[in-house]
């Protein structure tokens, strides 16, 4: 579905209202729910009802309007940066003609939506086939029968992103941590079988089966066993004999092992799982260093002919999680150092191209990440294919956030997306742990429990492990609970040494944020950015040092990693500015803590996702001239630092050893780094304390084994006398297809390329040529000497674009970009 029309309502608009309309109320009673009672049965014919009525007040005034041609993945509202009000609720509309090719019949059609947001009724040449009420999960409808051959079909979307307390998030949007946006946010498809194929196993929801369910129950270095079950339907008129072959390629495509299934007898409108068991010598295992995938091939033959054939990325690897032994991939340890992750851009919202989703966590892995928790929702297919690629272990979350609705339609709807999220993303490598968890919700025990039995429902236990929180519990029974606040403590705010499980004592656990809310709550000294200035960065640095350090001091390996809030900063709904929570800011430019967890890996060390990770050396400091004498923070995994002013050596010692402190800032006149806190960090940093301020140059130099092999300059900045233009492609090129996008950053620099004008307040003018548009304003303010456009695509043919930023007085700063 590679383009439709929108346009959006207030839902005030009227129209004529069919009374003689069909009432299509019944068939979707069991299209969702699977059980929950007469009560929840009839909420879902009034939803329907309702949903048809809306349509029929709502379209025939909107049919002849002038809508607008937009590109998948589309957001209904553009949103700029801050506002006095929250985002934009309401009803949008999307509607597409077109044609089925008579050579198609007897062919099985079906049209997946990867996510909508977030009530979606579809409506096929003048009929609802659709009521589907969530924005996060997927769903299909079979076309087969429902279209025209002889004539063009036209398919209407009404969407509504306003909240609804009978299915999650449920919590209204002007209170909501986090913003729904809206739109056709993700990716549409329209899939061409054969009657007898593979099923799509969100569709069908078989308890731990329908598509295709590939496990790897036993793994070691000398060998590894796959299980693969297939689901397949036939959907013919006739009884027919099928078999399945799986053949298994490993990264240069030389086929490493095959498995024929036996024939079996197929009757029409049945189905069947065919499972296979087949085991590999010496397997490549996958792992976040190096994350190896194997290509599976699933083929179904009916009578011996080939009919159908799913093609997916696999991996080979085996986790383990004990309060002992901590977490254990492939048997041996590993901590994992975690962030989270909204999914989120400004401007256009959810709605990412599958090149930006795989840049964000391409940063997130060039950071020095090697997990990401999922925040708070299963988001883009995309994320989980660059994750299984690039080596980033996954949380992987169904929709919540500080909502429960204790009836059984909303209950009933959270074990659908448990179902809906497991069914989709079981395959990837990448997941270690399952979230089946409403985020700071509160339920009650018996619901928690619930949700960790239905995961393991569909996944084995001892293969496959679940996560959530604890927080007001009794008793959890999470595989790797959360970790709790001690109740006993005055105030999360000024103590975390004594963080603890209270309710599972006896589970291995996760720390799955921190950072951020413990160092003053929404006037979190975490929050800063280039905008807030080196002193609030470097402030936002110390409070990540310390809690991560004082996090593997206090409760490793029984608490087997950590995650940080957030990776990227983003707004919340109900108080529309940003939230500077992150170790990057809203456009993708990292802070002082971009470089932390960088230099906590080895260096030399070849980390898929980085290649070889070089020693690393990075100044916390401007070199601005704050005052006489300067504190400098340097980031390093190197063995000793020298530094240097001017060329000429003012220091240089061995890295940071001093003593762990109590929560709180050592330093209350504005220098938090004591060379202390770091007494479990595998690279701590080096802090110089009264380097004399001069004007002019500042390096460090960074020495391993007595050899020079890093170093880093920053300088005093100077008068500015151009504009410098760089986009974060992050490795992959802006795609010429309508919809891909890419930050574009313009530096105010002066003659050495220092970042000179450190102000929030000049204005960078921006233009396009060529077959791209800047998303916003095209005149932007710096944030500390940095302005930043989101350019999009708006073409599907290859091409030049020029873009170009002017300021007054400074010469106009030009980029060339090909899109592909």
């Amino acid at each position: 579905m590679d383009d439709a029309n929108a346009t959006d309502i207030n839902g005030t608009s009227t129209g004529l209202y069919d009374k003689n309309r069909t009432d299509f109320a019944s068939q979707f009673l069991n299209e969702y729910i699977q059980s929950g009672g007469s009560a929840a049965s009839d909420v879902m014919k009034n939803e329907v009802e309702k949903g048809i009525a809306d349509f029929h007040r709502e379209y025939p005034g909107l049919k002849d309007k002038i809508w607008n041609k937009v590109v998948l993945p589309h957001t209904a509202k553009i949103e700029p940066i801050t506002s006095q009000n929250p985002c934009w609720e309401g009803v949008s509309y999307y509607r597409k003609s077109f044609s089925i090719e008579k050579s198609l019949k007897g062919k099985k059609l079906f049209l997946e939506f990867e996510g909508a947001m977030q009530q979606s009724d579809v409506w096929l040449n003048g009929q609802l086939v659709l009521q589907h009420k969530g924005g996060y999960t997927p769903f299909s409808i079979d076309l087969t029968k429902l279209v025209n051959y002889d004539k063009p079909n036209e398919i209407i979307v009404r969407l509504d992103n306003r909240a609804d307390r009978n299915f999650p998030v449920g919590k209204d949007l002007k209170r909501n941590g986090f913003t729904y946006w809206s739109g056709i946010y993700r990716s549409v498809f329209l899939h061409v079988t054969n009657p007898v194929h593979i099923t799509d196993a969100v569709k069908v929801n078989k308890v731990a089966g329908g598509g295709v369910f590939f496990r790897t129950p036993e793994v070691d270095k000398n060998s590894a066993t796959a299980l693969v079950k297939t689901n397949v339907v036939n959907e013919g008129n006739i009884n027919i004999r099928v078999r399945v072959r799986q053949i298994l390629l490993n990264s240069s495509g030389k086929q490493v092992k095959e498995s024929l299934s036996e024939t079996l007898e197929l009757s029409k409108g049945g189905d069947v799982h065919i499972e296979q068991q087949f085991k590999i010598e010496n397997p490549s295992l996958w792992h976040p260093d190096h994350p190896f995938l194997y290509t599976l091939k699933t083929t179904v033959f009916a009578d011996n002919k080939q009919v159908d054939e799913m093609v997916q990325k696999v991996g080979f690897r085996k986790l383990s999680f004990s309060k002992a032994d901590g977490f254990r991939i492939n048997d041996e340890p590993l901590y994992l150092v975690g962030t989270n992750r909204h999914q989120d851009y400004p401007y256009i919202g959810v709605a990412l191209s599958k090149n930006a989703q795989y840049r964000d966590m391409k940063k997130i892995k060039e950071a020095g990440y090697n997990s990401v928790r999922l925040a708070h929702y299963t988001h883009d297919p995309a994320v989980y294919e660059a994750a299984d690629e690039l080596g980033l272990m996954l949380l992987d979350g169904i929709p919540g956030w500080q909502f429960f609705n204790n009836n059984d339609i909303f209950k009933q709807r959270v074990f659908r997306d448990i179902r809906d999220m497991i069914h989709r993303d079981r395959n990837h490598p990448s997941v270690v742990l399952w979230e089946p968890n409403l985020n700071e919700s509160y339920p009650p025990d018996e619901f928690r429990n619930q949700c960790h039995l239905l995961a393991h429902e569909e996944l084995p236990v001892g293969e496959y492990f679940t996560t959530g929180e604890t927080y007001g519990a009794k008793k959890t029974i999470w595989d790797v609970a959360m970790n709790n606040w001690s109740d006993s403590q005055d105030s999360i705010f000024r103590n975390t040494t004594e963080r603890a499980q209270t309710v599972q004592p006896n589970s291995p656990g996760i720390i799955k944020e921190y950072s951020d809310w413990e160092f003053g709550g929404w006037s979190s000294t975490t929050r800063s950015s280039r905008e807030t200035g080196e002193k609030a960065m470097l402030q936002g640095l110390w409070n990540t040092i310390w809690s991560h350090n004082a996090n593997i001091a206090n409760y490793a390996p029984a608490t087997v990693g950590d995650f940080t809030w957030a990776m990227y900063d983003n707004y919340i709904s109900n108080d529309k500015k940003l939230f500077e929570w992150g170790t990057a800011d809203y456009f993708r430019l990292p802070k002082f803590t971009g470089y932390f967890f960088r230099s906590q890996l080895e260096p030399y060390k070849k980390i898929a996702g980085i290649e070889t990770n070089q020693p690393v050396v990075f100044i916390a400091n401007w070199w601005t001239g704050g005052g006489k004498n300067e504190q400098v923070v340097v980031l390093s995994n190197c063995d000793k630092v020298v530094l240097k002013v001017n060329n000429r050596i003012v220091a240089e010692q061995l890295p940071d050893n001093g003593p762990d402190t109590f929560y709180g800032v050592p330093d209350k006149g504005g220098k938090p780094f004591d060379g202390g806190n770091c007494s479990h960090l595998k690279h701590p940093a080096f802090t110089f304390n009264n380097i004399a301020f001069e004007k002019g140059e500042l390096k460090a130099e960074g020495y391993i084994n007595g050899s020079k092999v890093s170093e880093q300059i920053v300088r005093t900045p100077e008068k500015p006398v151009r504009i410098k233009l760089e986009a974060d492609l992050s490795g992959k090129p802006l795609s010429a297809d309508g919809a891909d996008a890419v930050f574009v950053h313009a530096s105010i620099i002066d003659q050495y390329g220092t970042v000179s004008c450190l102000d929030n307040t000049t204005k960078v003018e921006f233009s396009v040529n060529g077959d791209a548009n800047i998303v916003g304003s095209s005149i932007v303010q710096t944030r500390g000497g940095i302005a930043s456009i989101l350019l999009q695509s708006t073409s599907l043919k290859s091409g030049k674009i020029t873009i170009f930023a002017k300021v007054r007085g400074l010469k106009e700063g030009t980029l060339i970009l090909i899109s592909k």
